[in-house]
């Protein structure tokens, strides 16, 4: 697999001298759509998020001393482009703060990037690397997604100790032309107005006859 190149700096100079041994790893990435209700006009979030990522030993191997133990697996960066059908406008992206920097700008080719910075590697499920928004142009069916390209070493997901994941997914999603909710429905002081009515006129008909 690739060697990691984009961020935990500290790495790079000993992963490129020492072997690191670890066990493989079956992590996905998983899109999750805020609102299933969207309507022309409006902007919607999406999550990116990693799965199964795993708290694994990592350990390095040194000529004539054996293996030493330099931490645990776990997510250390990523970096992707966002894509859309025509209709469908990718507006802006925010990297989770809360493990993660955002390296963005360090890569003007890149829609997003983050990095652990010399934080520890993150681990588990439901990770959230960045919220990305995007604005709803036209009515219909659309698919959106991800994408990292393996010809560039700074895209994918980077993990300790150096094995990168492909990061490309996609979701599809709906747009409609108005709210589900802006149909008119009778008012409730009409219904109980038409009783009241429909009484009266009953009795009416009954005093006619």
């Amino acid at each position: 697999m690739k060697k990691l190149k984009l961020g935990s700096g500290l790495f790079l100079p000993i992963l490129a001298l020492l072997c690191l041994t670890t066990q493989a790893r079956a992590v996905s990435i998983e899109l999750e759509l805020l609102s299933n209700n969207i309507v022309v006009g409006d902007s919607f979030g999406v999550l990116v998020k990693a799965n199964d990522v795993p708290d694994n030993p990592v350990y390095m191997t040194i000529p004539g001393i054996g293996q030493i133990y330099v931490g645990d697996n776990g997510v250390v960066n990523f970096g992707f482009n966002v894509a859309s059908d025509a209709g469908i406008v990718f507006d802006s992206a925010v990297v989770n703060s809360a493990y993660f920097r955002d390296s963005s700008f360090l890569f003007p080719g890149m829609d997003v990037a983050g990095d652990v910075g010399i934080s520890p590697a993150v681990s588990g499920d439901d990770i959230l690397l960045a919220t990305l928004t995007f604005s709803a142009g036209n009515a219909g069916a659309f698919s959106l997604g991800i994408t990292s390209d393996f010809t560039d070493p700074n895209q994918g997901l980077g993990l300790l100790p150096g094995d990168v994941v492909d990061m490309t997914s996609s979701i599809d999603i709906s747009v409609a032309d108005v709210p589900p909710s802006s149909v008119p429905a009778p008012s409730v002081a009409f219904l109980f107005g038409i009783g009241p009515a429909g009484l009266l006129a009953s009795r009416r008909r009954s005093r006619a006859n």
